[in-house]
C-alpha cells in the first residue's frame, strides 16, 4: 500500500514522499518537489497494483456468467476452510438430483391420499380445490420448481379479503411441507404466511343463534352431536384437529377420560404440534355423554354440516371463534380461553377479549341437550 507524505528538506523547501511497498516486496520510496506531481504517482502505481490482480484467461462463459461466478466466491469469503466453489455447487445438484421429479397432477394426488387420512371431507375438498387453481395459475410445473414470488401471486390474485389470502397461503405452506418432508421439493416456498390477527374480529354465534343450531343438530341430524360438542363447546379445531382424533384407533373417544374430566390434544392430533388439555365442563361432558361412543365424523358429514352451516347461518370458524369468546368471559381468564383452544394469548386478546356479557356467556353455557344427558355421571 502507497502512502503520500509531506516533509520538510534541509534548505526549508517541502517536498512530498510516496512511499510504500508493491507486489513482490518491491519497497518504494520517491520524493517529489510537488503534490500534483505526487499524486500522480501514486494514480499510476496502484492501477498497476490493480491490474496486477486481474489475469486475462480464455473462458467460454459469458460476461453475465463470469458476474455470477465471481459474485458466489465474494459470498463464499467466510466459508469454512478447504470449501470451494465447485464442491457447493457439486452438493446442491446432487441434492437436487436426489429429489423425485414428480408432476404435479401426481404430487397432487398423493397428498390427496396423504390429508385425506386425517381431515374432514370438507377439509379436503377445500384443499384440492385451491391446489387445482394453484396448479392452474402456475402452469402445472413440478413441485421442486416453485419459487415464493409464485406462491405469493397466487393468494393475491383477484384482490381477495385478508382471510383468503391466508387461506391459500395455509394450504400452500401445508402442501410444500408435506412435499419437502417427502423429497419432492428442496424448499417450503411458503413456511411463513400472515398470522391470524391479521383476519379481522372473528364473528361468533349469539346464544340464540347457538341454542337453535344444537336443538337442530339433536332432533334432526343427531350424527353430528360430537362434532358440534367438541367445537363449539370444546374449542376443537373442526379442520383437522376433529379429524386426525377421528382417525385415532377407538375413533377419538380414548381422548376423552370422562374420569379425569379432561380431553386430551395429543401434540400430533394439534395444529401447534402441543399437548393440551380441555375441561370437561357441566355443558361440554353432557353433549358428550348423549352422545358417547358415536363416531366423530359419520358417513355423509359433509353434506350435513354444509347444510346446517347455511340453514343456521354459522361463520367462517364460527363454531370455535364462539367458544373462545364465551370461555373467556366464563374464565375470567383469557389466558385460559388461549390455552385451552391452542392459541395464543396475544391473538385471544385482541379478537376474544369483552366480546360477550355475563349474561350471554351464561346463556350460552346453560345450553344442554334434551335427551338423555350425563352430566350426574
Amino acid at each position: 500500500m502507497l502512502t503520500l507524505n509531506t516533509f520538510q528538506n534541509p534548505g526549508g523547501s517541502i517536498s512530498y514522499r510516496v512511499s510504500g511497498t508493491m507486489p513482490g516486496r518491491l519497497r518504494i520510496r520517491q520524493n517529489f518537489a510537488s503534490r500534483s506531481l505526487a499524486e500522480q504517482f501514486m494514480l499510476e502505481k496502484n492501477i498497476s497494483l490493480a491490474n496486477a490482480s486481474i489475469r486475462m484467461v480464455a473462458t467460454r462463459l459469458s460476461d453475465v456468467e463470469l458476474a455470477d461466478a465471481e459474485a458466489a466466491l465474494a459470498a463464499l469469503k467466510f466459508r469454512a476452510p478447504g470449501t470451494t466453489l465447485v464442491g457447493i455447487v457439486q452438493g446442491y445438484v446432487a441434492k437436487a438430483r436426489a429429489r423425485k421429479q414428480v408432476s404435479w397432477d401426481d404430487a397432487v394426488r398423493d397428498f390427496r391420499t396423504a390429508f385425506s387420512a386425517s381431515h374432514a371431507v370438507v377439509s379436503t375438498k377445500g384443499y384440492m380445490a385451491t391446489l387445482k387453481r394453484f396448479g392452474e395459475f402456475s402452469g402445472k410445473r413440478r413441485p421442486d420448481e416453485i419459487r415464493e414470488a409464485d406462491a405469493e401471486g397466487f393468494a393475491r390474485i383477484g384482490d381477495p379479503k385478508s382471510r383468503s389470502i391466508r387461506f391459500r397461503l395455509a394450504v400452500l405452506s401445508s402442501f410444500f411441507g408435506w412435499a419437502k418432508k417427502n423429497g419432492l421439493s428442496g424448499e417450503n416456498p411458503v413456511s411463513e404466511y400472515p398470522e391470524a390477527e391479521d383476519l379481522g374480529t372473528p364473528a361468533i354465534l349469539s346464544p340464540v343463534a347457538a341454542l337453535e343450531l344444537m336443538r337442530d343438530v339433536e332432533r334432526n341430524r343427531p350424527a353430528l352431536m360430537p362434532f358440534y360438542a367438541l367445537a363449539l363447546f370444546g374449542g376443537v379445531r373442526p379442520s383437522g384437529e376433529i379429524g386426525k382424533l377421528a382417525a385415532e384407533p377407538k375413533g377419538g373417544w380414548e381422548h376423552i377420560d370422562f374420569a379425569a374430566g379432561v380431553i386430551r390434544i395429543e401434540p400430533r392430533i394439534s395444529k401447534v404440534g402441543r399437548l393440551r388439555t380441555i375441561p370437561l365442563g357441566t355443558t361440554l361432558r353432557a353433549w358428550l355423554k348423549a352422545c358417547e361412543g358415536e363416531p366423530l365424523l359419520p358417513r355423509g358429514f359433509a353434506g350435513a354440516q354444509h347444510a346446517l352451516t347455511v340453514a343456521h347461518g354459522v361463520p367462517y370458524d364460527g363454531l370455535r371463534h364462539s367458544f373462545i369468546s364465551y370461555r373467556a368471559e366464563q374464565a375470567g381468564s383469557i389466558g385460559r380461553a388461549a390455552m385451552e383452544a391452542g392459541n395464543s394469548e396475544s391473538i385471544c386478546l385482541k379478537h376474544y377479549l369483552n366480546r360477550v356479557s355475563a349474561a350471554d356467556a351464561e346463556a350460552f353455557w346453560a345450553i344442554m341437550p334434551q335427551g338423555k344427558s350425563a352430566v350426574a355421571h
